[in-house]
Parts: structure tokens; sequence; C-alpha cells
């Protein structure tokens, strides 16, 4: 089995985290420009076994779509052509940096460390696909 990869796609930056090799835990990996997203998950599946991807899919509170939804949509589409042989999956990413940045906060991040909005991206990448992960079992 390889690894699964989260994406918690934004307009600007998106958040990526990824399991162990076993895919039972969620790490988180990194912040990118948006415009990076395809190069950096065709590196990342150059180097480790990937077996899948869990997109973030945005929704407002009552569950209608957000300004986000269609790029993450558009995104998940591109990644299932681009990476046939990988599944593709989307899963609720409401609350994600809420949970994210309250982490922060508990474990005593500076408040530099709270504002860093690549950081913040990418744990809240992992609390998607921690939820997903659980979600699958």
């Amino acid at each position: 089995m390889g690894r699964i990869v989260a994406i918690d796609f934004g307009e600007k930056r998106t958040g990526l985290a990824w399991t162990d090799t076993e895919g039972k835990i969620a790490f988180p990996l990194e912040g990118i420009p948006t415009s990076d997203v395809m190069t950096r998950l065709g590196q990342i599946c150059a180097e480790e076994p990937v077996s899948g991807f869990v997109l973030g899919l945005p929704k407002r509170l009552d569950g209608r779509k957000t300004h986000a939804t269609e790029g993450a949509e558009r995104l998940a589409k591109l990644i299932a052509r681009t990476f046939p042989d990988k599944f593709v999956a989307m899963a609720d990413e409401r609350f994600s940096s809420c949970v994210a940045q309250q982490a922060l906060f508990d474990g005593g991040a500076s408040r530099t460390k709270r504002r860093d909005k690549h950081l913040l991206d990418s744990l809240s990448a992992t609390v998607i696909l921690q939820d997903y992960l659980l979600q699958t079992k």
C-alpha cells in the first residue's frame, strides 16, 4: 500500500499532507502556491508510492457550495486524468482550518507560527486526511 496525499485546495495556496507508508496516520507535508500543485504531486508520485488522493471539498455550513467548490472539483478531475492508476476522493473540509488553527494555539505555537498561512494550509490538509482515514476504517 502506498501513501495517501491530502489536498486542502485554495485559490492562492494549497496545503498538502500525507499518510505514513502504511496509510494509517496523517502528517503535514507542506503549503505551496496553488499554481504548483500538479507539478508537486507529480514529484511526490515519482519519489514515493502513492495509492490515492483526498481533496477537501469546500462547503458552507448548510452544505451548499462555496466559491472555491468548483475549483476543487476541477482539480479532482485533473488529478484523476493525470494519475489514472490512483484513487481520488473528495472529503468534507468544513472546520478543518479552525481545527488546525486551534491545534497550533493549543500546542503553544508562537503568534508568528499561527499566522504562517502555508503551515496552516498543510495542517488543514492533515485534518482532512485524518478525518478521511477515520471514516474509511
